[in-house]
């Protein structure tokens, strides 16, 4: 065929002819009551055997009104922050379960996001703060709305295609909240802290029977999304240790990376609990599987110097290259005073003990450490073929442990997120459930 000069000479490229499909959006209430307190769990399911019925996930959202019955107000770390426990869950098969679900979201959330995004549209959906001296507030006995994209982390979030529902499989979400210590700042019990009402706003997508059966035939009936997903061990390490050894319990196929950090006030009613996380004098680390660590030469920390550091978490999230990468790790605070002296590194990022206390009225950001590290366990960089083949460490059967040393630790919850990869499959000529492979 002759070259066309022009594109716009070139009449045989051109769209294929559209088909029908429209969008609907729902309010699925929750599915085993209407008001919860801190520490009960609510429930909503996503109901299958809807005939060409894709879901959105990433245009949904949970919509939770915060009541509080208190006679003083509470403050919020973000609305994030009071999900202590976040479980999905497909035919009762749990496919995943992420504890500490406020924590590890913060964690993400710092590293990936903003002052920008957390001071305008975060601040208006899920009351994140840049600054922890402006904190959202529930005032006493009054109500505050939240509406949380649903949900950060979790399988079907991290999937790039719409998901099908089609399928026999009901889809569900168990959402335990936190303790009113853990998830809020101030003397609300958690009876006084309630939810209600508790509603995931769900975006479908409908096709037209010639549409979805174009989708069907290319994909011969089997549907399978590679996802990732997050699994938390937790330890504690005492005053005075010197010697990190954490068993992590990871059994997967494809480990990706793990983070970690130190939360010396996790359920603390009077301080910032899941977003304030300290260095516990670590010097060294890596991740131990079998025996064998990675990286072979372990990772300084320093509060000397974060930039290496600061290098593996980017290295970890694939952003080290990306001079448009935002994030809240910044190793300087200002204080509610305005501009004066800035603090050295270790006021910021690396210190070893935060108190997340107010050093006066409303002023937590002083004492609120944002320390966090990642070790990236991924061979090959992020894979644009989705047949590609997994690349992260094998740990089946393995013995995983966070391993490093200390000066001399101050006591704290040790929380280490795994990220792994997982491959979701219904076969729409076979059971019609989705079956987990990790």
């Amino acid at each position: 065929m002759a070259e066309v000069a022009s594109e716009r000479l070139n009449y045989l490229s051109k769209k294929q002819r559209a088909v029908s499909s429209r969008a609907s959006r729902q309010i699925i209430p929750c599915s085993n009551g209407v008001t919860f307190s801190a520490g009960q769990t609510a429930r909503i399911d996503l109901a299958g055997n809807q005939s060409a019925t894709y879901w959105d996930a990433s245009n949904s959202y949970l919509k939770v009104t915060v009541n509080n019955a208190d006679g003083t107000g509470v403050l919020v770390e973000s609305a994030y922050a009071l999900i202590d426990t976040l479980e999905v869950l497909c035919d009762g098969q749990v496919v995943s379960s992420i504890r500490n679900y406020g924590a590890c979201v913060h964690a993400f959330l710092d590293s990936e996001v903003g002052e920008g995004w957390k001071s305008n549209i975060g601040r208006a959906l899920i009351g994140t703060a840049y600054s922890y001296d402006g904190l959202t507030k529930v005032g006493a006995g009054e109500s505050l709305t939240f509406c949380l994209p649903a949900f950060p982390l979790t399988p079907f979030w991290n999937s790039s295609k719409y998901i099908p529902m089609m399928g026999r499989s009901t889809i569900s979400y168990r959402i335990t909240w936190a303790s009113a210590a853990k998830g809020t700042i101030g003397s609300a019990t958690d009876a006084q802290l309630t939810f209600n009402p508790v509603e995931l706003i769900v975006s479908y997508i409908r096709l037209s029977s010639e549409a979805n059966a174009m989708v069907m035939a290319n994909t011969g009936g089997r549907f399978e999304l590679i996802c990732s997903d997050v699994r938390t061990a937790e330890s504690n390490v005492s005053g005075g240790d010197t010697v990190l050894n954490v068993n992590c319990g990871f059994s997967f196929s494809s480990l990706d990376r793990v983070k970690y950090a130190f939360f010396p006030t996790l359920n603390s009613a009077d301080k910032v609990s899941v977003s304030n996380r300290g260095a516990a004098t670590l010097t060294d680390v890596a991740l131990s599987i079998n025996g064998e660590e990675h990286p072979r030469r372990r990772i300084e920390v320093s509060g000397t110097y974060v930039s290496e550091q600061i290098a593996e978490i980017m290295i970890g999230h694939r952003s080290l290259a990306d001079f448009n990468h935002d994030s809240d790790l910044a190793p300087y605070f200002v204080t509610a005073g305005g501009a004066g002296s800035l603090p050295s590194f270790a006021d910021r990022y690396y210190v070893g003990n935060p108190t997340g206390a107010p050093t006066n009225v409303g002023d937590f950001e002083a004492n609120r450490g944002i320390f966090l590290g990642v070790i990236d366990t991924e061979a090959m960089k992020p894979h644009a073929d989705p047949d590609a083949l997994y690349s992260g460490i094998s740990t089946l059967g393995s013995v995983v442990q966070l391993v490093g040393n200390m000066t001399s630790a101050t006591a704290a919850t040790v929380l280490v997120f795994a990220q792994y990869t997982l491959a979701l499959t219904m076969d729409m000529n076979g059971s019609q459930t989705w079956v987990v492979s990790i």
